[in-house]
């Protein structure tokens, strides 16, 4: 019989028109307990009863720049969006904010919005913004957040990255007029956030915690992905506790995993799903079924019943302003949520994300063409530019110096392949707009009337057929896809000793992927033990500790150095320039330190040294880095928690770990990695987060490994060849110069030959 987990995957895709739920699946109605928890923003009631918070995290809700513009979403029931409300807003600026002609615009739905001064740099402003009726719809509503903000002081360029105003996502969102406190769907999309802006689901468990948590981990991702949110903690626990959150309760009162209030409140549910509101922000999801078949059970039939709405209200990539690269295709910047107006200020910026497939294979074989419709005024100051970014680093530009201003007509700029990496990528497109009168700054004497800039909105780019080969390891691929694991087999989910921090981790992970992959993941819950005995073949992900190095080792990984060794006279006294860990640090400082020794190199040494050398600085130029963009060495004493991923040893499947000291170290590790600021920048072949700052560092793969290709067509495999060449510039430049020796060899075979004789 296939198992039940299996069919709500595939809810999330093709979603069943199930019957009404029976009566069983809806809540008892129960008495909301209207308690306040301040623990958030000192001044600001933390999630305020009623709250329905935004989809995005507080990562996607900072605004910056002297115009910037997000897009924040919250779900309403048909009774919410006929009832109206309004919109909390509850915010902080930058000191630098010039607090004189700083505003906010407000929008719902593209209607007619409100404008708000700017005016909180001392600690959390609040506004609330009246929603009418009819710009509400049920489902999801999106809240377009427009700012405009000026330095206080300083008029140059660098000045405006001093400028933002950051929304506290724990305390702001759609505060309705009416709602059901009965309704499931109602309660599931109102529950809060921390104090730490993390969403988090407590699984009440005691006792045989692994059995608890493999009957939960289907419950736990369709929580997630009914969310949507990048913030989700997973803890279990024995009670539920008086925060925002989600208490989830998994079984029936002879569970051998649940716990004594766990039984408490299973014996007052009915059969199937219920979720009771139990305060501010918080809930109790009680799914009663006795074994894993009847749990998923109860789960389906509540997808098609109660919460059917928000299944079926799922939002698609284009109305997110994202851009899908799955296909070739030409999309125009209206498309990706831009609206064109007219900029007086300094730098212009605006930003859209583009998803590259799991398998994209980056590399110099192709561009995105991006097509500019723009103008800008006279009299721009030399250095005037457009620029374009992906992830952070320029690729392109185009200057923008005309004393008479200029208008751009499909002017074309590529965007080269290998700037992207597989999964979620920034594109930014800037303009440095500088003028000779802001060399003598005077705020107040700003004319907003006169814009230096206009950026069209059909402004278009063009996404050409990609190569497709799947690399491991691929971390990019991991965070914004879930490659490997968004593959229909299951996966085994491996914990290194079941204890309930470590499989806390393990959930919290899998449902940041789940998110990524867009659909729950099979997943395998087994320990270090079970796992020597599973299916060789199987994708795995690993969590361990330093009890755990045996199962690391056992697939092949390199286990971080946890035992503080350390050989510092190699380095000299106090230096911390490179770590013992270190292979290449090693040998560098080795042969700094023997150097005198050796003799003088030679002519011919001296070439093979000029060239690997001039094939480097190539090499970094074609990947947009520069030779400090490299991470510098790591001290032992810094390392949190790694996470890494290699290819098994039979070459069938793929290895990913995060690996940590301690339990606590990887709870709080696993926080850091899934935090969304830090979980978009994921990329290469390894990654370490540091114990100081929680900062996570991504190192560059030395090598690759490929998966069997999907498309043998002989398009992708031409473009492969290019990409594999132009990683290769070695061999490419190599195999060039003898292609043409060996034309030149041949016509100088063939011309004496067959060449035409003059008549004598």
């Amino acid at each position: 019989m296939r198992k039940l987990s299996s069919f709500i995957a595939i809810a999330f895709f093709s979603i069943a028109s199930g019957s009404e739920a029976a009566p069983s699946l809806l809540p008892s109605p129960t008495k909301p307990d209207l308690i306040n928890n301040n623990s958030g923003t000192p001044g600001v009631q933390s999630n305020p009863t009623g709250l329905i918070p935004f989809l995005e995290s507080s990562f996607e809700s900072r605004l910056q720049g002297e115009r910037d513009v997000r897009y924040l979403s919250f779900f309403l029931t048909s009774e919410q969006a006929q009832a109206g409300g309004s919109l909390r807003l509850t915010y902080t600026n930058a000191v630098s904010v010039r607090p004189e002609d700083a505003t906010l615009r407000v929008s719902f739905n593209g209607h007619a919005g409100q404008q708000f001064p700017i005016r909180s740099p001392q600690g959390p402003g609040i506004m609330d913004v009246k929603a009418e009726t009819t710009a509400l719809k049920p489902g999801w509503n999106t809240v377009t957040l427009a700012a405009q903000q000026h330095h206080r002081v300083d008029c140059s360029i660098d000045a405006t990255y001093e400028l933002w105003t950051q929304i506290d996502v724990s305390n702001s969102g759609f505060q309705p007029a009416a709602s059901r406190a009965q309704d499931p769907a109602a309660a599931l999309m109102s529950v809060g956030r921390n104090a730490g802006g993390r969403t988090q689901v407590r699984v009440l468990t005691a006792g045989d915690v692994k059995a608890g948590a493999r009957n939960s981990l289907d419950a736990i991702q369709t929580i997630a992905l009914l969310l949507g949110r990048k913030d989700l903690s997973v803890e279990f626990t024995t009670a539920t506790k008086d925060e925002p959150g989600i208490d989830l309760i998994v079984g029936d009162v002879n569970s051998s995993w649940q716990s004594e209030e766990g039984k408490r409140l299973l014996a007052t549910a009915p059969a199937g799903v219920s979720i009771r509101p139990s305060g501010a922000g918080r809930l109790q999801m009680i799914i009663r079924g006795a074994g894993e078949q009847a749990i998923n059970a109860a789960l389906l039939q509540a997808l098609n019943g109660p919460l059917k709405l928000v299944l079926d209200s799922r939002r698609l990539p284009a109305e997110m302003g994202v851009l899908n690269a799955d296909q070739p295709g030409t999309y125009r910047l209206s498309d990706l949520a831009y609206r064109a107006e007219p900029f007086a200020g300094r730098l212009f910026r605006t930003s859209f994300q583009t998803v590259m497939p799991a398998d994209f294979y980056p590399g110099d074989y192709g561009a995105m063409t991006l097509k500019l419709n723009a103008a800008t005024a006279p009299k721009l100051a030399p250095g005037a530019q457009l620029v374009v970014r992906v992830n952070e680093k320029a690729v392109t530009s185009h200057g923008l110096i005309d004393p008479n201003g200029t208008i751009l007509k499909d002017k074309t700029l590529d965007i080269p392949l290998r700037a992207f990496r597989p999964g979620i990528n920034t594109v930014d497109i800037l303009a440095e707009l500088p003028k000779e009168e802001d060399k003598v700054c005077d705020p107040a004497a700003r004319d907003e009337s006169k814009p230096r800039f206009l950026l069209l909105e059909d402004t278009s780019i063009s996404v050409p057929a990609l190569a497709r080969a799947g690399r491991v390891p691929d971390l990019a691929a991991f965070a914004g896809r879930a490659y490997p694991f968004s593959r229909t087999e299951t996966l085994d989910l491996v914990v290194s000793a079941p204890s309930s921090v470590q499989l806390g981790a393990a959930a919290t992970l899998l449902s940041r992927l789940a998110v990524s992959a867009g659909q729950p993941l099979a997943a395998n819950l087994v320990s270090d033990q079970e796992a020597r005995s599973a299916i060789p073949d199987r994708n795995r992900l690993i969590i361990a500790t330093a009890q755990g190095q045996s199962l690391v080792k056992s697939a092949r990984l390199a286990a971080p150095s946890l035992d503080g060794l350390t050989t510092a006279s190699v380095f000299g006294h106090g230096s911390t320039v490179a770590e013992p860990s270190d292979p290449r640090a090693l040998l560098d400082a080795f042969q700094a330190r023997t150097s005198q020794d050796r003799d003088e190199p030679g002519i011919s040494e001296n070439l093979i040294i000029g060239f690997q050398r001039a094939i480097n600085v190539v090499g970094r130029w074609l990947q947009y880095r520069e030779a400090e963009s490299d991470p510098a060495p790591i001290r032992n004493s810094e390392v949190l928690a790694t996470l890494s991923q290699v290819q098994s040893e039979t070459g069938n499947s793929v290895v990913t770990t995060v690996s940590a000291a301690t339990d606590a170290e990887l709870s709080k590790a696993i926080d850091y990695l899934t935090d969304p600021a830090a979980w978009s920048k994921l990329n290469g072949g390894s990654a370490t987060v540091l114990r100081s700052t929680g900062e996570v560092i991504s190192t560059s793969a030395a090598a690759y490994s490929f998966y069997p290709l999907a498309d043998k067509s002989f398009a992708n495999l031409r473009r492969l060849a290019a990409a594999w060449l132009s990683d290769h510039i070695a061999l490419y430049a190599f195999a060039v110069v003898m292609l043409v020796s060996l034309i030149g060899l041949w016509l100088g075979y063939i011309v004496p030959r067959k060449g035409v004789r003059t008549v004598e």
